[in-house]
């Protein structure tokens, strides 16, 4: 009957009846795999990773089980414990390009940059008809501040995407390469790659307007075509932090300080579960440029707090610190 509700969507209806079966045969056939999907398909992602852990606990051989697994905490982004399963799997079955996208994906968003380029160059071998891991080696290598490297992968990513598949080399592509090569500090080859992408797709290039524009004001130039873009950006997506801080930051540049400290402001609320060192430093320097220096060095401090080996920001602290206690003391005759 439990197979029947799962077979026809009705996983709420089959849960309580797996449950039965299995407490009267814990070994009984495909009967906890099944109580997994379902816990899976009612939205219940921790119960259905519960249940997979008992499924490879039962038998280490299971693959598909560490593979939801995989998913299942991607979805709930527990990105440790998806590496964790996809390092398991791959070591079973080297033969699924997917595993390695997914946990190069994940060593990234846990700054874990070495593990990505292992990955990504591990699979480049494995699947030498699969650009895409060209591609995502140049953003690991570029994360990792091996420019040089970063840059001749994109070229080769191009040269390899030409052949065997055109259609990867889209907005996104060139919106990745023209960040990489901003980093690198080759900021011609990042301009000519972002309004590549801009061109290709300029109503969802959103991320590309930002990252012109703020490569132009992070630099101090052509500071009203960055504020076009910017705002182009903003107007597309506005709600998003990191265009917000960009506007914030332009409005410093521009010298409008205290419109600055809104944005920014703005864009530091936002990110409330998800706090950034950059933005909370952008802060500081506004408030600073305002005169009000306890408050620069609050959010500088905060700034600290997240990224602990920023010398600037440091410099800073210890610059207008002194100008606090000085504004605070009284010179007797």
């Amino acid at each position: 009957v439990a197979d029947f509700f799962t077979l026809t969507k009705q996983c709420e209806r089959a849960i309580p009846l797996y449950q039965r079966v299995l407490s009267s045969d814990p070994d009984f056939g495909g009967a906890l795999e099944n109580l997994a999907l379902c816990y899976a398909r009612s939205g219940k992602s921790k119960e259905a990773i519960d249940t997979y852990q008992q499924v490879i606990d039962k038998d280490a051989t299971k693959i598909g089980a560490y593979d939801e697994i995989a998913d299942l905490a991607i979805q709930m982004g527990d990105n440790n414990r998806a590496l964790t399963a996809l390092r398991q799997a791959m070591l079973m079955d080297a033969s699924d390009p997917m595993r390695y996208e997914k946990a190069g994906d994940c060593a990234l968003k846990l700054s874990k940059i070495d593990d990505a380029v292992k990955i990504f160059t591990e699979a480049r071998i494995r699947f030498p008809s699969e650009p895409e891991f060209t591609h995502f080696l140049g953003i690991a290598l570029s994360q990792a501040n091996r420019h040089a490297e970063a840059m001749q992968v994109f070229e080769r990513a191009i040269f390899e995407a030409g052949n065997q598949r055109p259609g990867m080399l889209d907005s996104h592509f060139y919106c990745d390469y023209g960040m990489a090569a901003e980093e690198a500090k080759q900021y011609g080859k990042a301009e000519e790659m972002l309004k590549k992408s801009i061109d290709m797709d300029p109503d969802h290039a959103a991320e590309s307007y930002n990252a012109l524009g703020y490569m132009w004001v992070d630099r101090g130039e052509r500071l009203d075509e960055a504020e076009v873009v910017i705002r182009k950006a903003v107007e597309i997506d506005p709600n998003n932090a990191m265009y917000i801080d960009s506007l914030g930051w332009l409005l410093y540049k521009q010298g409008k300080y205290q419109d600055a400290v809104a944005q920014l402001q703005r864009a530091s609320e936002l990110l409330s579960n998800h706090p950034d060192a950059v933005v909370f430093e952008h802060i500081g320097d506004a408030y600073q440029k305002l005169g009000q220096f306890a408050q620069a060095v609050l959010y500088w401090q905060k700034s600290i707090g997240l990224d602990p080996k920023n010398k600037v920001v440091l410099a800073k602290i210890d610059d207008v610190s002194k100008k606090v206690v000085d504004q605070k003391t009284v010179t007797t005759p």
